[in-house]
């Protein structure tokens, strides 16, 4: 599925590594870097956390971000020298007007950090734990199912 706009074709998949990352760095161009903060603020988002996860998540993966913390702490590579950072930062502030920068890097903070702990998730949002004797329980035997959902 192509695109003709240039800012979608390069963010139609998230970013899974650093180097892919750099490479995405063209960013300091002022026409471009305009046009990618309106596209991320289409994403939206009710919460300034909410809206930086969401753009994050467009961006790259959480394997990515698990890579990075805002301040390079714990030996891994500092996020606020990046050139997606501000535009993050003003794609969220630009859906929340009256939001401090503060906040904003908080969010993204927190982002980064819990971003190693974050699994895949099923879609409705939410990870689904089965117990141990239903998932390994083999296809078509319903009594344990039903038992246990008793």
């Amino acid at each position: 599925m192509g695109s003709d706009n240039p800012v979608m074709e390069g963010l139609t998949r998230p970013l899974k590594t650093p180097a892919e990352l750099e490479e995405a760095e063209k960013l300091r161009d002022a026409d471009y870097r305009k046009k990618v903060i309106h596209f991320l603020c289409i994403l939206g988002g009710k919460t300034p956390g909410d809206t930086v996860r969401r753009i994050m998540r467009r961006i790259g993966t959480n394997g990515l971000w698990a890579n990075y913390s805002l301040k390079g702490r714990k030996g891994k590579k500092k996020f606020e020298d990046l050139a997606m950072y501000p535009v993050i930062v003003q794609a969220c502030s630009k859906n929340h007007p009256n939001i401090q920068i503060k906040t904003v890097e908080d969010c993204v903070a927190d982002t980064l950090k819990y971003a190693p702990h974050r699994g895949t998730q099923v879609e409705g949002g939410s990870s689904v734990h089965l117990p141990e004797e239903i998932a390994a329980a083999p296809e078509g035997s319903s009594e344990l199912l039903s038992q246990s959902v008793i």
